[in-house]
């Protein structure tokens, strides 16, 4: 973003402390397409603006505008503390921005926290009958795409993005290693492959004929890559019929909680899993440490043959 474009475009004469809907939303729009981010969270941060705007259909830009809508998000039960915090960071950026480039007289974002959130996850990860289910069903369909989806999940712990955004440049099957563009990084990271990884691209490209662009392309522009919804869509039909309640998350969960598990330290996990820290691994590693240590507890308060039983509450 360069100070002279943007401040032109950001700075009308005299902003007033309310503007119409119309022209908060074109605004805003113009702070998110500027702003040094990521595509990802740009487009992120555009549902949180989308909301906001719709919740402030008085087109305010007082203070305390941010204040007030951290308080309607508070209230809201239909989103996760994590999707609100979400909506408030982009909803933030903007009006930092819009403060610097002195658009606005004072800083409504000064001092206003995101919502707090417990460093548990809501759901453990995927079993291994689960994997085992999952697997047996992908073969069965015969659907070379879904194969090589899951095996990048399972063995590799790869985001679902990241999946997306693989080219068969990206690949060195002789020295099984992966180029990636990893989430928050500007530049490439080396993953090495496990070998039954190396063996389904090698079997995948020959099936397909691919030898260039995406791997998981897509069926409309084989120049693009499949979307993420369709992606969603597709693990999300999978578990299904698998009966399974979980999200494709939790493939990344089953990834990094089996290096754990293994005994593995959280260094050495973080190598493999592309954590930025481990403090971020500490949470896989206390729900299997919590665990582990379950039957303790059971024996502790001991049988169901005690003699403390509690027995018919009725």
């Amino acid at each position: 973003m360069t100070d002279t474009t943007s401040h032109t475009l950001l700075t009308p004469p005299q902003t007033p402390q309310v503007l119409t809907p119309v022209d908060l939303s074109g605004m805003f729009g113009t702070v998110l397409d500027q702003v040094d981010i990521s595509e990802g969270t740009r487009k992120t941060y555009r549902y949180g603006v989308k909301d906001f705007l719709s919740w402030n259909l008085e087109g305010r830009l007082d203070p305390f505008v941010l204040r007030d809508y951290k308080n309607h998000l508070r209230e809201r039960t239909d989103l996760t503390t994590g999707t609100k915090n979400l909506y408030l960071s982009g909803v933030r950026t903007v009006l930092k921005t819009l403060f610097i480039h002195e658009v606005l007289p004072s800083d409504a974002t000064k001092d206003l926290k995101g919502f707090k959130m417990t460093r548990t996850h809501k759901s453990g990860p995927i079993s291994d009958d689960e994997v085992t289910k999952v697997f047996r069903l992908v073969r069965e369909m015969r659907d070379r795409r879904l194969l090589l989806i899951y095996t990048l999940l399972y063995f590799q712990g790869l985001r679902q993005k990241e999946c997306l955004t693989i080219r068969v440049e990206d690949l060195d099957l002789g020295n099984k290693t992966l180029s990636i563009l990893g989430k928050g990084r500007d530049d490439r990271e080396l993953v090495d492959l496990h070998p039954e990884t190396v063996r389904v691209l090698q079997w995948y490209l020959t099936e397909t004929g691919l030898k260039s662009g995406y791997l998981l392309y897509s069926q409309k522009n084989k120049s693009g890559h499949m979307t993420t919804n369709h992606l969603g869509h597709l693990i999300r039909t999978v578990h299904k019929r698998c009966g399974l309640e979980t999200k494709g998350h939790s493939w990344r969960k089953v990834f990094v909680s089996k290096l754990i598990d293994s005994g593995m330290d959280l260094l050495t996990v973080s190598q493999f899993s592309r954590h930025k820290s481990i403090e971020m691994l500490k949470v896989y590693y206390d729900r299997i440490d919590h665990k582990k240590k379950l039957p303790k507890y059971y024996e502790v308060f001991g049988s169901t043959d005690s003699p403390h039983k509690v027995g018919n509450p009725e």
